[in-house]
């Protein structure tokens, strides 16, 4: 987790310290369920990782599936991106995305 929040300090200009990013980035948090949820998933406990994953989703705001394949520094467009796919249509998401590139 420090890699990301430290990955994450160093590519947001808004981004004051590593304290700051660790605990107000919804981002962070959503990553930190997604990697327990994940640890669930690969253990053959689906249920236990549906329901770590979308109590995230209800705290963040962010929903990322337990199966998904994310790295240890990923960065904060992959996350808005996936958030948006969960608020919006797939299209306007797909749209976001091929503009942002």
């Amino acid at each position: 987790m420090f890699q990301t929040a430290r990955a994450i300090l160093n590519r947001d200009p808004a981004a004051i310290n590593l304290r700051t990013v660790m605990l107000t980035y919804p981002g962070i948090h959503a990553l930190a369920w997604y990697r327990v949820a994940h640890y669930f998933e690969t253990h053959r406990l689906p249920l236990l990782a549906a329901l770590l994953s979308q109590h995230a989703a209800r705290r963040t705001g962010i929903l990322i599936h337990p199966a998904a394949q994310i790295g240890h520094r990923s960065s904060l467009t992959m996350v808005l991106v996936l958030s948006l796919v969960q608020r919006r249509s797939l299209k306007t998401t797909l749209q976001f995305y091929t503009a942002s590139l």
